[in-house]
């Protein structure tokens, strides 16, 4: 996502919290899209709390888009755990049914746009092309 907020060719959603915003970015891999977002000074976002999953789901809520993007949250290859590239604490979790996957490709986790799925969150093959919410923390 361009800093540019006039361009019109790069859906985003932006909303701005006390200190910080999300922006829902164009397509790519799981590591483009982490690439990305700290290029541009953020991160992908870690939705560590029922808090920030509704705030996340509201700006979501809007995009009418389908399927997933793709947020901060990783599976260990070493240990198989799940962990937030934050390093927050993974004590929340809002997994769909039958998630998180067990199969060995699937190692990156995407959220759900889609606002009948109740933005739960899913395994991922990380190679796939996704949308992706970047978290920037600001300073007033």
């Amino acid at each position: 996502c361009k800093f540019d907020w006039s361009l019109k060719s790069y859906p985003f959603i932006c909303i701005h919290l006390v200190r910080s915003f999300l922006r829902m970015c164009h397509l790519g891999k799981w590591t483009d899209a982490l690439q990305h977002c700290e290029s541009a000074g953020g991160q992908l976002v870690s939705i560590s709390s029922p808090d920030v999953q509704a705030t996340v789901s509201q700006a979501l809520g809007g995009s009418a888009r389908s399927g997933n993007a793709w947020i901060g949250l990783r599976q260990s290859v070493c240990t198989g755990r799940w962990y937030w590239l934050s390093e927050e604490s993974l004590a929340f979790t809002r997994w769909a049914a039958g998630e998180p996957s067990l199969r060995y490709e699937n190692k990156c986790a995407g959220v759900s746009l889609e606002p009948q799925r109740n933005f739960t969150w899913s395994a991922e093959n990380c190679c796939a092309a996704r949308p992706f919410v970047c978290y920037f923390y600001t300073q007033y």
